[in-house]
């Protein structure tokens, strides 16, 4: 990224062009968990697409931007960012906004409101035939069920999501499904359901080496 700015400012950079370098380089910088950098960065690209009236990578930028501060912890001003982008008639952008402010009320306590944009972010992945997407929903789906105590509900939808994970060989999502199974078996007073489970997720971990916390906590 270093050398293409590079040549690119040889022959004289517009705004544009810096700012999609640099978004690029904030998507790197996000996946090295190095946040702070990647938010400046986002911040300066949203501007920059903004006053040059390109819609499609301003929503991008700004999607981008939601995500990183939900993964940051940082919900409320991921929820008041999204919530106020307009995506009406972006299906797929409109179901990754639905997603991310699911896990912005899920941790903000308002499971209810969760419930609902979950739902609708699987209804548009499902149309938009986005199949890991679609189970990534339904499993927020399973979560927020959860959390407003329809457990028999829950353990119903987590039990399917967890079988769409594991056929995908997405071993840590499929855990992370089994785990609140656990959770919801163990408040319906299930253990006889909820330690075998337990156990076949600390095997299920421990093989594909993930999560250490999770397997001692389950252990």
């Amino acid at each position: 990224l270093d050398r293409a700015e590079e040549q690119l400012a040889a022959h004289g950079m517009l705004a544009h062009d810096i700012a999609m370098i640099h978004f690029c380089r904030a998507t790197l910088l996000q996946h090295l968990r190095r946040f702070d950098e990647a938010h400046a960065l986002l911040n300066e690209c949203r501007y920059v697409f903004r006053g040059y009236r390109d819609t499609k990578l301003y929503v991008k930028c700004t999607l981008a931007t939601g995500n990183l501060l939900v993964r940051r912890g940082d919900y409320r001003a991921a929820r008041e960012m999204l919530g106020g982008l307009s995506v009406a008639g972006q299906s797929e952008s409109e179901a990754i906004v639905q997603l991310a402010l699911g896990w912005c009320s899920i941790h903000l306590f308002d499971a209810a409101d969760a419930l609902r944009r979950f739902t609708e972010a699987e209804r548009l992945f499902h149309r938009l035939g986005r199949n890991i997407p679609t189970v990534r929903a339904a499993y927020g789906v399973g979560s927020a069920l959860l959390r407003l105590g329809r457990l028999d509900d829950a353990i119903s939808q987590l039990q399917v999501v967890r079988a769409k994970f594991l056929l995908e060989k997405l071993i840590e999502e499929a855990g992370l499904s089994g785990l609140e199974i656990v959770e919801a078996q163990l408040l319906l007073d299930d253990s006889d359901a909820a330690k075998p489970l337990a156990a076949r997720l600390v095997q299920e971990f421990s093989d594909a080496g993930l999560n250490r916390r999770a397997v001692a906590a389950l252990a």
